[in-house]
């Protein structure tokens, strides 16, 4: 089969027998039979797929689609989309941000009050301008971005199923009638507004049992409830051959490849709908049942649990369904919880077996030919279809990497337990068992394994880098600093960073990183005739919060008074609150809870000194009072900068959804040179096109986008040398036209590597 029919553009030109014959191969290889072929459409949009069965579950076949866009963001932002329907969604907006008391963390108080003060004094124009921009500001917070991606073709499961709630029994209407207790609560939903109930009981031994009560036409189906973690739902889907969508693939198959998701005046304020969209999916049709993506443990898809109803307007009950909205888990109530859901979807990919057959025979020689990283899930697949498998150490090894890549930290437990268990003294897989405890913060442990490790072997700087963070958090400097000397000796670059030890995620050894910048560029700002510094970057912000915790511990805070506050108080709120509220900090692989929780409140007493600050006019008089306040906050700012290095180190230092100048010609060079064939200059544009892709959509630090760079002049060398023959003069114009490109993609996004460095690997 051409691989290129797998795709929407040459799938629809095809006719009827020809899909059906590419839709029966897609059944043969998965092992799935067709139960009909149908035909999806929806407003315009149609698809001619087969309804697939897999041992009861239903799959529909999606085509793949090339420079597909996908995101909300700046289609909503440009205003030109749906007027009428922005004049609908600002109305019952309107009426919420104005509620009284309303203390919700989606409205910015000053926001709220000045658009009141406007409507006072009757200046709607002005207060129709604030409101736009609050409606936009919110949406823009709460959807996926703007983006140009590749989706492969894909089965994806036609509807979601629930995974917190196992089905326990039916009752039928007759037992229903006879009794008290299940016609109260036939009678209970019956009044709600949704189809079920959640109810909970906790017995004499502390037990809590909680059941779901659906209605049926037949009467009540009962379940229980599971706990299950974002880990084991991932797990058990891939080891079952199958994986859960990400948000690219489910944003799409929910969208049915529209351009963007705004050409419809019902698309906002989707209404709850039984039918099947035009991919032939149940998706985004009920808000009481969001989705898992792969992507986000805390982002869902599809559903708040009526988040939108109960708090915010009826008239937004539907808001969540929209497919680029994202929901996060904090949103839900748990008597509100029905529990979440996912699909499950297959990449399709004829040349790659499905669920191949294993056993304990070829398990090893299995593992050891397909180690690539498209064939990780396959291998979780194979070693947990084996019972009783007995892997091969060096094996083990491998799997419990793919196991840490993917995510599966308590599974890398489960495995090293059992060979801990055997007397295993191998300093690579203690190293490996010393980084799966600290991944699930048991330092104790965690010591105790990189320990074993490194009196079996020296040389290992990634043992030393977790030591040196676990010595940290007890708060043993003598040992810290000792791990710290032997970590300078193998890697000084890293040993200099205190980030690369606050990342436990193995970064790479010549990583620039945040904790290297800082004091360079506190240096920078105290040269004479320094440029006036933009306080809009996340630069700058480092500049300005570092300098002020300078400020105070070694001058105190009537200096802070005299040099920054003229100028830099402003920005320095805003600068405590992007920390305060920042997703990093909550992070429990940096901080435990209870180190979190007293961080959060020494960091609070900062910024309350800061605030205090602010109302001290006379100097003089309350001398002893800013003593108070510098003696305090030199107690106290140690916390403040962890966290802003936690937050800093995360964010990075461009802004990662800044999309790519759109008048900038690519390779424009090479097209217009005569010794350049066009496909040399389309290949070398792909690879920068892609390059931008990953900057736009990923925060990457210097050292990944770095080695982003070594891949694109390695592929470039290999093109040149596969092409040398034609290219002869040419060669001069590829270097030329690759340095101008990268120098501008890294002068846009302001990354700040030299382009020397940056092309240190010649071309």
């Amino acid at each position: 089969m051409n691989k290129k029919n797998l795709y929407k553009n040459n799938y629809d030109k095809l006719d009827i027998s020809d899909k059906q014959n590419i839709l029966n191969e897609i059944a043969d290889h998965y092992g799935f039979k067709v139960k009909k072929y149908a035909e999806f459409e929806k407003n315009g949009t149609n698809l001619y797929t087969a309804i697939f069965d897999d041992n009861g579950t239903e799959f529909v076949f999606i085509p793949g689609a090339k420079n597909i866009t996908l995101g909300w963001k700046a289609a909503i932002s440009s205003k030109k989309e749906e007027p009428f329907l922005m004049e609908q969604v600002k109305d019952i907006f309107l009426d919420y941000f104005l509620m009284p008391d309303n203390n919700s963390d989606i409205i910015n108080i000053n926001n709220r009050q000045q658009l009141q003060n406007l409507l006072d004094k009757e200046d709607y124009k002005q207060a129709d301008i604030l409101l736009s921009k609050m409606v936009y500001d919110f949406i823009d917070e709460h959807t996926s971005f703007l983006r140009k991606v590749d989706i492969e073709p894909m089965l994806i499961e036609r509807k979601s199923t629930s995974i917190n709630w196992v089905f326990v029994k039916e009752i039928s209407s007759k037992i229903i009638a006879d009794s008290p207790t299940y016609f109260k609560i036939y009678q209970e939903i019956i009044k709600s507004s949704k189809p079920f109930i959640i109810k909970q009981h906790t017995s004499q031994s502390r037990n809590t049992k909680i059941q779901k009560f659906e209605i049926t036409e037949h009467g009540l189906n009962v379940y229980k409830y599971i706990d299950m973690s974002y880990e084991e739902v991932l797990f058990n889907y891939t080891s079952k051959g199958y994986s859960i969508p990400n948000r690219n693939q489910w944003e799409y198959a929910a969208t049915y490849g529209c351009t963007l998701f705004l050409q419809n005046t019902d698309i906002l304020l989707n209404k709850h709908t039984n039918a099947p969209n035009a991919f032939g999916l149940y998706i985004a049709d009920d808000i009481y049942k969001p989705e898992m993506i792969s992507d986000d443990k805390y982002t869902f898809k599809a559903g708040d649990n009526g988040y939108f109803k109960k708090y915010i307007s009826n008239k937004l009950t539907y808001f969540s369904l929209n497919p680029f909205y994202n929901v996060t888990s904090n949103f839900f109530e748990y008597t509100d919880n029905n529990g979440f859901y996912a699909r499950k979807v297959i990449t399709v990919d004829l040349k790659k077996q499905f669920k191949p057959p294993i056993t304990k025979k070829n398990l090893n020689k299995f593992i050891s030919e397909s180690m690539s990283e498209n064939n990780f899930d396959n291998i979780i697949y194979a070693v947990n279809s084996v019972k009783n498998p007995d892997i091969s150490f060096k094996n083990v090894l491998k799997i419990l990497n793919i196991y840490h890549s993917k995510g599966f930290i308590n599974k890398a437990y489960e495995l090293i337990e059992k060979y801990i268990n055997k007397g295993i003294d191998n300093p690579d897989f203690l190293y490996l068992a010393g980084f799966t405890v600290f991944r699930l913060q048991d330092y104790k442990k965690g010591e105790y394994f990189l320990k074993r490790a490194v009196y079996l072997k020296r040389n290992m700087p990634e043992c030393y880098q977790l030591l040196a963070y676990i010595y940290q958090k007890q708060n043993n400097q003598a040992e810290m600093e000792k791990a710290l000397h032997n970590l300078y000796v193998l890697a000084p670059d890293v040993a200099e960073s205190m980030l690369h030890i606050l990342i436990p995620n193995r970064a790479a050894l010549k990583d620039m990183d945040y904790e290297d910048l800082w004091g360079r560029l506190v240096l920078s700002l105290t040269k004479k005739d320094t440029e006036k510094v933009n306080l809009y970057t996340i630069t700058s912000e480092v500049i300005l919060l570092d300098s002020t915790i300078k400020l105070i511990i070694h001058k105190g805070v009537d200096h802070y008074i005299k040099y920054i506050k003229p100028t830099g108080s402003k920005y320095l709120m805003e600068i405590f609150d992007k920390i305060e509220n920042s997703k990093y900090i909550k992070d429990e692989t940096y901080l435990s809870k209870s180190d979190y929780n007293q961080a959060l409140e020494e960091f609070n007493a900062c910024k309350n000194i800061i605030y205090e600050a602010e109302n001290i006019i006379d100097l003089k008089a309350n001398k002893e009072y800013l003593q108070d306040l510098t003696n305090n906050f030199f107690d106290y700012f140690p916390a403040l900068m962890s966290l802003a290095y936690i937050h800093y180190s995360n964010c990075r230092l461009f802004e990662a959804e800044k999309l790519f100048d759109e008048n900038y010609a690519l390779c424009a060079t090479l097209y217009s040179t005569k010794e350049i064939p066009i496909q040399i200059a389309d290949k070398i544009r792909v690879l920068l096109e892609n390059f931008i892709l990953s900057i736009t959509m990923n925060i990457f630090s210097y050292g990944q986008i770095q080695q982003s760079i070594d891949n694109i002049i390695e592929e470039v060398n290999n093109i040149k040398e596969n092409y040398s023959q034609k290219l002869n003069q040419g060669i001069l114009a590829i270097e030329l036209s690759i340095t101008k490109d990268i120098k501008y993609i890294l002068n846009w996004f302001n990354i700040n590597i030299d382009i020397k460095d940056a092309l240190r690997k010649n071309i």
